[in-house]
């Protein structure tokens, strides 16, 4: 089946001459995701001190975020005594998982950046950017495999005059927990435990109001109308089977891994499903895009429907699937469409876009999937959750019997179901749907390799900031704010002494030649 992988291949490079590479990635909603085991000259620092750059006729600082991660035994998430069965999980000091049992960036955690901050590739002698330290330094080179474009991301060590957020937020997410804060006053061993937390960006929202019910939906890019076009995003063995939902999956024992809002993304990752204590969904909040991933680790099952459930406000919208382009109008009236496997579903309207991509991991075999399609304001089938309607409700449906994948019960199978949504602007095209489609089940590739600037005060371009430089520079440096070359210095080596391209050689640019000197 196929599988959404964020990581990529990944080449170590030689340090070499940077060739002019003006940046053509075309991806606009996309992450690059790196695991430190591939940013080895990173690794011992403070997650703090990592910085990004661009380069685009000058340095421009992008926001980079480092997610520290360590294997959580799933019962110590519990807040019990281990079980010596567990994942790699997201940190969280707020949780039972607690902070990394390293502190500084290592090899299991991630960094990540958006491949829209990607840039040009920085020309040979360019100057080391402000703030941070000629070592270590790293490019990035972003290609994508679909079209061959290519962007570059350069990674330093801050001197600690910079953010890695480079004073951007993407998206904002808050973890409200109405009876306070998650470990005195969660209920681990049964529910509900009510939320009101929501994930926003200037594109979208997503609500949840416990740890399985997402209830709300807004899109807000390019004039859509914000409506909220969700009733459920429902969970079931089968359509109209409410033995097992999201609402009973919220009832039961639960747990929380992580709760993390960061500059690039946020993490919402949790567990519990009734007899699947250990299942696990995992979402990942992008500016425009939202990353779905379900772990299923239960008992032999009857199947599974993984679905979407419209409200009355998405009336007026055309839902999609790849196996049905032309489109039908989510009006509550039944409509006739193909079954199968699905690969990208849309719907669009003056409310918004809304595309989904599913793809499903599993070693089961032999293993099918098929697809739910409901438009009914009056339906036979039974609503066990949300609403009593079904307004375009759809989505992939597993339906064949699904054998053990609780590690805890022994299982050798898994099953690992992935789901990507990206927020468009009203009155899209298949077309898009199928670009999304692609990009989504082809992510970027990227290698990575040390950088070496030229150093802010070598003059002499020798490769490092000696004596001779300070001649130089003292020369053009007056104690105070010098606008105009002084006696004995050239209007060249007035330039090169203003390090910050600010019009003047003072006290910031004798710091950063402090920096750099050598002797």
């Amino acid at each position: 089946m196929r599988s959404l992988r964020l990581s990529t291949a990944i080449v170590l490079l030689s340090a070499g001459t940077s060739l002019a590479q003006r940046n053509t990635l075309s991806r606009d909603h996309d992450p690059v995701v790196i695991l430190g085991e591939h940013l080895t000259l990173l690794l011992g620092l403070p997650p703090g001190e990592v910085v990004g750059f661009r380069y685009e006729g000058g340095w421009e600082q992008i926001p980079v975020q480092i997610d520290e991660r360590k294997f959580a035994d799933f019962g110590v998430v519990y807040g019990s005594d281990p079980i010596g069965l567990g994942t790699m999980a997201y940190v969280d000091s707020l949780t039972y998982t607690g902070p990394d049992t390293d502190p500084e960036f290592d090899a299991d955690d991630e960094l990540v950046f958006m491949a829209p901050d990607a840039g040009d590739r920085a020309p040979t002698g360019a100057v080391l950017p402000g703030g941070v330290f000629s070592a270590p330094a790293l490019e990035v080179e972003v290609v994508d495999p679909l079209d061959g474009g290519v962007g570059y991301v350069y990674l330093f060590q801050t001197d600690g005059t910079l953010d890695p957020d480079a004073n951007q937020d993407y998206v904002t997410y808050d973890f409200v927990l109405l009876a306070g804060d998650y470990i005195p006053n969660y209920n681990n061993e049964v529910g509900p435990n009510p939320e009101d937390s929501a994930a926003v960006t200037p594109y979208y929202r997503a609500h949840f109001s416990d740890r399985w019910i997402r209830d709300e939906m807004n899109i807000y890019v390019g004039g859509a109308s914000g409506a909220d076009i969700l009733d459920r995003h429902k969970n079931m063995f089968a359509p109209g089977n409410c033995g097992r939902t999201e609402d009973t999956f919220s009832g039961g024992e639960g747990a929380f891994f992580t709760n993390k809002d960061g500059p690039a993304r946020a993490i919402r990752s949790y567990m519990g499903a009734n007899s699947g204590p250990f299942t696990q969904r995992e979402h990942f909040f992008y500016e425009q895009r939202h990353d779905v991933f379900t772990f299923l680790r239960v008992h032999a099952i009857s199947g599974m429907v993984d679905i979407y459930d419209y409200s009355p406000d998405a009336t007026g919208m055309i839902y999609h699937n790849d196996l049905n382009p032309t489109g039908v109008t989510v009006d509550g009236e039944p409509d006739v469409v193909t079954a199968g496997p699905i690969i990208w579903e849309m719907v669009t309207g003056a409310q918004g876009t809304l595309i989904v991509i599913n793809a499903i991991e599993t070693n089961i075999d032999p293993f099918t999937t098929t697809s739910y399609y409901s438009d009914d304001a009056t339906p036979s089938v039974t609503q066990c959750t949300g609403d009593a309607y079904e307004y375009a409700s759809s989505g992939t449906w597993i339906d064949q019997s699904i054998p053990n994948t609780d590690p805890y019960l022994g299982a050798t199978d898994y099953l690992t179901a992935h789901r990507v949504e990206y927020y468009e602007p009203p009155g899209q095209t298949v077309g898009l749907a199928a670009t999304r489609s692609a990009q989504a089940l082809t992510p970027l590739e990227f290698t990575v390799g040390p950088y070496q600037p030229s150093l802010a005060g070598d003059g002499d371009g020798d490769g490092d900031v000696d004596l001779n430089d300070f001649a130089t520079f003292a020369m053009c440096y007056g104690g105070a704010a010098v606008t105009t070359p002084p006696g004995g210095c050239s209007p060249q080596e007035f330039a090169a002494s203003d390090l910050d391209d600010d019009g003047d050689v003072d006290l910031g640019d004798f710091a950063t030649f402090a920096n750099n000197f050598t002797g």
